[in-house]
């Protein structure tokens, strides 16, 4: 006959196998779960849901997000429109989308990173297919950008087939370039005749983090090393241009909520009037060129540094 404490060790050895034998089943089911999750991305699925899917990743400030659709398919991306030809499904989506015009393949990943100038603006979405390959070609002019761009992005662009180059070794392998492949030059030395299309980093003297960018002499301003990423990913001008338009109309909505903020602490505080209307000025000040741009977040970063105690910071 077993002694009491010898059954109530039994019956705990038991318990623990059945609740093992539940989290076993527990983890399979997830990962069941999660596998038929990827296998609904696939096509019309990730087309429907893609507002939403940019939606939540928006939560993140910089994150990369791949996803496995099943099969290679054909995707368009134009003019604020997500679409699947093959089943005639188009989705509109208000974000920022830098990405090629059509992707075929069955791996996408979207790259994600918040966009600030010099405050938060939104969230910019990049859109890769796994396959495509970009050169980033620089020189000593251009190496204090490239500098910043590899400390901060160096191995989320690597990952994504994004090569940074010197123009020294870039002259060594040009002739060895996948002609599908895309030149972003940075260097000062002028452009080679490629087959390749190649997009011209123009800098702003006097900011670095903004100036032009040139398509094949189709020129659209740079705003800030976010917008820069968003010409690796585009095939062309009117697609980055479609993306950038989208990025002016968020930073002019966020002006306008800027200037009524100050409005609103001034009924409160009238000592801060003094400190908010050079700031006021400049939430009203045009903005098309690269050197207004850079004058607009030089203004607003100085004239918060000088701000009044108790005035709170306009960023």
């Amino acid at each position: 006959m077993k002694r009491k404490g010898q059954t109530g060790s039994t019956f705990k050895y038991l318990f623990a196998l059945i609740i093992g034998a539940m989290f076993i089943l527990f983890f399979i089911r997830f990962a069941s779960q999660q596998t038929s999750t990827l296998e609904k991305i696939s096509g019309a699925e990730f087309v429907r849901n893609f507002d939403d899917i940019l939606t939540e990743v928006t939560v993140s400030e910089d994150q990369k997000f791949p996803f496995d659709l099943g099969r290679e398919e054909s995707i368009r991306f134009e003019d604020g429109q997500i679409s699947l030809p093959a089943k005639k499904i188009t989705v509109k989506t208000d974000k920022i989308v830098f990405a090629p015009s059509t992707i075929k393949s069955r791996k996408i990943t979207i790259w994600t990173k918040r966009w600030k100038w010099p405050f938060e603006i939104a969230n910019f979405f990049y859109i890769w297919d796994g396959k495509s390959v970009s050169y980033v070609v620089y020189d000593e002019t251009a190496r204090d950008v490239i500098d910043d761009v590899i400390y901060f992005n160096g191995d989320t662009l690597a990952s994504m087939k994004v090569v940074i180059i010197s123009y020294e070794n870039f002259t060594k392998i040009r002739n060895r370039i996948q002609q599908n492949a895309k030149i972003i030059w940075f260097a000062s030395k002028a452009v080679p005749k490629l087959k390749q299309k190649i997009i011209r980093v123009k800098f702003n003297e006097d900011d670095k983090e903004t100036g032009i960018l040139d398509f094949d002499g189709k020129e659209v301003p740079y705003v800030g090393m976010e917008t820069l990423f968003g010409a690796i990913f585009c095939s062309d001008a009117q697609g980055y241009e479609d993306a950038f338009s989208k990025a002016k109309e968020k930073l002019d909505v966020m002006r306008e909520l800027q200037s009524e903020r100050m409005d609103y602490i001034m009924l409160k505080k009238q000592e801060c009037m003094q400190a908010y209307t050079p700031l006021k000025e400049a939430m009203v000040q045009e903005l098309n060129t690269p050197q207004q741009y850079a004058l607009f977040r030089e203004k607003v970063v100085s004239l918060n540094k000088g701000l009044e105690a108790g005035c709170p910071a306009i960023l």
